[in-house]
C-alpha cells in the first residue's frame, strides 16, 4: 500500500513539473501579449518591443555580461515611400540628444532614460533606438507605459501601453534554470 502512494506522488510530481508556458519567441509574436506593438501615424509606423532581461546574450557572445539592473526596449520608424530617404537635417537630430524623446511611466513615476541611442540597423528611410531604463520592482507596478515624443517624424506623442503579467512572463522565460 506505501508503494502505491509512493508511486503516485512521484507521478504526481512528474506532471506537476511540465510547465506549459509559451517559448519566448512565441510569446513575443503574440499581439496580445504587448510586447511589441505598432501604431500607424499617416504613412509611418513605430514599433516598440521590450527587450527581456538576457537578450544581450542572444545577441552577443557567450561572454556578454547581462544588465540586471535596466529594461530595455527597441523603437523603430518606418517611414512610406514617398518621404523614405531622411535629409541631412533630420539625420542629424535623429542621431543627437535623443533621450529626451523617451519616457518610461511606472504608476506615478516618470523615469528618464539611462541611455538612448540610434543603432544600425539596414533600415533605409527610417531608424531604429535602444533605450535603456533603470529597471525598478514590476511587483507594485499597477500601470506601465512607454512614451515617445516623436517632434522629428510625425509630431506626435505616443504612448504604448505595457503590461506588467507578460514583461515578467518574458524575464522568466528569457532565464530558465
Amino acid at each position: 500500500m506505501r508503494e502505491r502512494y509512493k508511486l503516485l506522488i512521484i507521478c504526481c510530481f512528474l506532471f506537476s513539473c511540465k510547465s506549459k508556458r509559451l517559448p519566448l519567441s512565441q510569446l513575443m509574436q503574440q499581439k496580445e501579449s504587448g510586447l511589441v506593438q505598432e501604431k500607424f501615424v499617416g504613412n509611418t509606423s513605430i514599433r516598440l518591443t521590450y527587450l527581456p532581461l538576457g537578450w544581450e546574450k542572444l545577441t552577443a557572445s557567450e561572454s556578454a555580461d547581462e544588465d540586471q539592473t535596466a529594461m530595455a526596449f527597441r523603437i523603430s520608424v518606418f517611414r512610406g515611400s514617398q518621404d523614405a530617404e531622411l535629409t541631412s537635417e533630420i539625420e542629424k537630430k535623429a542621431s543627437y540628444g535623443v533621450d529626451t524623446l523617451f519616457q518610461l511611466i511606472l504608476n506615478h513615476d516618470t523615469l528618464q532614460p539611462l541611455s538612448a541611442e540610434r543603432i544600425a540597423n539596414g533600415n533605409i528611410g527610417g531608424i531604429t533606438y535602444l533605450v535603456t531604463f533603470e529597471r525598478r520592482s514590476m511587483t507594485p507596478v499597477e500601470q506601465a507605459a512607454f512614451v515617445y515624443k516623436d517632434w522629428l517624424f510625425t509630431n506626435t506623442r505616443l504612448i504604448f501601453p505595457l503590461r506588467k503579467e507578460t514583461i515578467l512572463i518574458a524575464d522568466s522565460l528569457s532565464h530558465r534554470l
